[in-house]
C-alpha cells in the first residue's frame, strides 16, 4: 500500500508539473550563422532535426526525445537542438551568411526523409553520422546520446589541435 500511494504522489506531483513544460518546443531555425556563432561560442555541436509538419515520426521525435532534453537541463552544455522545416521555409541563412534555398542546404547533408538528425560545427561541417527515421524507440535517446558524444568529443580533438599549432611547446 505504501507504494502504491508514493507513486500516486508522484503521478500527482508529474501531472502538476505538466502545463510548466507544455510550452517547450525545439525552436524552427532560419539562420543558421547565428546558431553557429552560438555552437562556437559555447564550444557545443548543434544538432539540426529536419522535419515536416505532416510528419508523425518527426512529431514522436520530437516530443518523446528533443523536447524532453531541452526540458531537463541536462543538455545545455552539450548541445543546440533545433528544427529545419522542409516544407515551410523556403530559403534560410547559411552557415557562411549566404541564402540557400532548404533543398539545396538539405541536399548537402543528404537529406532525403523526414525525420533526420544532423550533427555539425558551428562551420556546418558534420561530426557524426546522421540518424534518419525514427528507428527502435527503445534505443533511439540512447543514439541520440551517443552522437552528441562523438560530436562533442570530434570539437575537443579539433580545438586541441588547434591550441597545439597556436600555442606550440
Amino acid at each position: 500500500m505504501k507504494g502504491l500511494l508514493s507513486r500516486a504522489l508522484l503521478l500527482t506531483a508529474l501531472m502538476a508539473a505538466m502545463p510548466i513544460f507544455a510550452g517547450v518546443t525545439v525552436p524552427v531555425t532560419s539562420d543558421l550563422q547565428a546558431e553557429g556563432k552560438l555552437a562556437r561560442e559555447r564550444n557545443v555541436p548543434l544538432l539540426m532535426m529536419f522535419y515536416a509538419e505532416h510528419c508523425y515520426y518527426c512529431t514522436r521525435v520530437e516530443e518523446d526525445f528533443l523536447e524532453p532534453m531541452l526540458i531537463s537541463g541536462d543538455y545545455t552544455e552539450k548541445v543546440i537542438i533545433r528544427r529545419v522545416d522542409l516544407e515551410n521555409l523556403r530559403r534560410i541563412t547559411d552557415f557562411d551568411g549566404t541564402s540557400v534555398s532548404v533543398s539545396d542546404f538539405a541536399g548537402r547533408y543528404e537529406v532525403r526523409v523526414t525525420p533526420t538528425l544532423v550533427y555539425v560545427d558551428s562551420d556546418g561541417r558534420q561530426l557524426a553520422e546522421n540518424m534518419v527515421g525514427l528507428t527502435t524507440p527503445d534505443f533511439y535517446g540512447d543514439y541520440i546520446d551517443r552522437r552528441i558524444k562523438t560530436a562533442l568529443d570530434q570539437l575537443r580533438e579539433k580545438t586541441v589541435r588547434a591550441a597545439a599549432i597556436e600555442f606550440p611547446d
